[in-house]
């Protein structure tokens, strides 16, 4: 999963450059879906990154009509968008009262080590920060030769 808290906190010059943004991305995750990479720019370009970060509280009503505009404007697939924009939300968790869907709130929990705090991936086992265990590993397959 994308970091993109970490790549802004690591590169923030890219807040200002879509370029550097979106440059910074592929080189960090060269897997990155093609579509994400360009809903994740758009956010940034078409301001709405602005609005997160000026508003105290996002709810549904934002969430949607952010959608709505990336949408219509873009033609992007709404589960691209929201992908996207909960990517972006999580980079701001911390400083703002979110409160939108049962789904995307417990996404942004399972998120977050809760021994540290640090953001971990959704395929994880451990938190690569304090090494706390985040799911049970999965039993080691055993050949037969």
């Amino acid at each position: 999963m994308i970091n993109l808290k970490e790549v802004i906190a690591k590169y923030p010059e890219c807040l200002n450059d879509s370029a550097k943004l979106r440059s910074y991305l592929m080189d960090l995750y060269p897997n990155i879906k093609k579509g994400v990479l360009n809903v994740i720019v758009i956010i940034q370009e078409c301001r709405i990154l602005n609005e997160i970060q000026e508003m105290n509280r996002i709810n549904d009503f934002d969430m949607h009509l952010w959608i709505n505009r990336i949408e219509n404007t873009y033609g992007y697939a709404q589960k691209v968008i929201e992908q996207a924009l909960k990517l972006w939300l999580l980079c701001y968790k911390d400083k703002k009262v979110i409160s939108f869907d049962i789904e995307v709130k417990e996404m942004l929990e399972d998120l977050i080590c809760p021994s540290c705090g640090k953001q971990v991936s959704e395929t994880d086992y451990i938190c690569m920060g304090c090494g706390y265990p985040l799911k049970e590993c999965p039993p080691i397959m055993q050949l037969k030769w």
